[in-house]
Parts: structure tokens; sequence; C-alpha cells
């Protein structure tokens, strides 16, 4: 969806830099992302202490048994999954 925003340029251009992207566009969806990581975050950090849990409830329960196995996709980097983020969704 194309869109006409009057964004301060010094702040795109230090986000571009900051962020190692090579677009406008991936630096404000990725700085869009974030914010409503941290907006999300800030409102389950508020929910602390007022969800009800029960104190039956065995967690341990329902763990896997055996061994341990890596990821199916062993080829997958750390850098590919920060690219992978930026332009996604």
């Amino acid at each position: 969806m194309a869109t006409n925003l009057s964004i301060d340029e010094q702040l795109l251009n230090d986000a571009l830099k900051i962020g190692c992207l090579k677009t406008k566009k991936d630096t404000v969806n990725l700085a869009l992302r974030e914010f409503i990581k941290k907006r999300q975050t800030a409102e389950i950090l508020a929910m602390f202490g007022k969800v009800d849990y029960d104190k039956d409830y065995d967690y341990k329960k329902s763990r896997r048994r055996g061994k341990w196995q890596p990821p199916a996709n062993p080829e997958i980097k750390a850098c590919d999954l920060n690219k992978s983020d930026v332009g996604a969704r």
C-alpha cells in the first residue's frame, strides 16, 4: 500500500544507518514492527501478577520424553533470521 508521510529525514537516515538496511521502506517497516513488539511486551508485563494459575498444574508432565533433537533445518543462520524479519510481512 502506497502511503505518503512526512518523516524527519535526519531520523530516517540515522535509522537506516543504525539498522544496516538498504532501503527506507525496510527501515520504516522494521521500526514499526519493533514499535509494535515493544508495546505488546509492555501489555504482557502489565498483566504480571494479575493472571490466576492452577497450583496443581504439573508442568513437567507435558514435557517430551527422549533425547533432544536439533531443529529440522540446520542451514538457517542467525543473520538469515534477521533478514527474513525485515521484509517478510
